[in-house]
Order: structure tokens, then sequence, then C-alpha cells
């Protein structure tokens, strides 16, 4: 149940590893990304461009809606909003670590880049942050154990 983190992954990554679940900061729109009909989309997508639509791929809402005007990001006033999307998603990859799954994060972390989440909302980035060191707490724990301290989302834990 391991939790790899890798500077960038493409689509074509995502699709050869389908039993691997792949994270990126997502918009509550669900939107923006999306290849076209040509197979080309925005390179100013981040890693949604590399996994919209992919069954494989998990968006954590980091914005409100795929653009730059003021109204599509986050503020703390969302918070109560946004808490139970965005713990719905952290429990899907909780569940497949504990199934044995893989998960795999963007090294640079999501909500650091276009969403400027700790500039804009710090109430969610606290929780987006608790929530990944849930998971490495989960990645930690062998069976029958208590899950010890979980080390920050930038450490890699050794898988035992």
């Amino acid at each position: 149940m391991p939790i790899v983190t890798v500077e960038r992954y493409t689509r074509s990554e995502i699709r050869a590893h389908r039993e691997h679940l792949y994270v990126f900061g997502d918009n509550l729109a669900r939107a923006g990304g999306a290849p076209d009909a040509n197979g080309w989309s925005n390179p100013k997508a981040g890693q949604a461009a590399a996994c919209r639509n992919e069954p494989n791929a998990v968006g954590i809402p980091t914005k409100r809606a795929p653009s730059m005007k003021e109204d599509a990001f986050f503020t703390d006033a969302d918070f109560d909003r946004v808490q139970p999307i965005i713990q719905a998603e952290f429990r899907r990859l909780a569940d497949h670590l504990r199934a044995g799954g893989t998960v795999v994060l963007p090294s640079a972390g999501i909500g650091t880049d276009r969403a400027q989440l700790a500039q804009r909302s710090p109430r969610i980035r606290e929780f987006i942050d608790r929530c990944f060191a849930h998971l490495r707490g989960i990645e930690a724990q062998s069976p029958g154990e208590p899950a010890p301290t979980a080390k920050p989302i930038g450490v890699r834990r050794q898988v035992r």
C-alpha cells in the first residue's frame, strides 16, 4: 500500500497503470483540461490535462472553476461546503491504500500553483494537508499495529 510521488504524470502513464490512483487538483465544476476531439488539451490545465475523465484519476477540489478570474478561487468561506466533497475523495484514496493499492501524487502537491490555496484559503489548504497526513499514516500502518504519527506530504516513507 505505497504512496508514490512523481514530478508529473501523463495520460499514457495513467492508462498504463489502471490499478493505481492518480491524484490531481480539480475544481468543483469538474471541467477543464480534458482533451478535445483531436487529443489536445490546455497546457495551462496542470495535472488535470493528463487526468481529466480517467477512471483511476482522483480530483481533489482546489478551486470553484477552471479559470483565473477572482470568483473561481476558494476562500475560507467555502470550507463548510467543500469539506465533505474533499473528504469523500480522500476516503476513496484511503480505501484504495487499505486494500493494498498504490496512490500516485504530484511532487508539487495540489492547490499549490493555479489554485493558490495557501494564500486564498489557508483553512482548506490545512484541511487537505491533514488528509494527506492521514493517508501517510495508513501507508505506514502494518496490520495489527496502530498508525504512527504521519509524516508531512513531502516526506517519502519506505514501504515495509
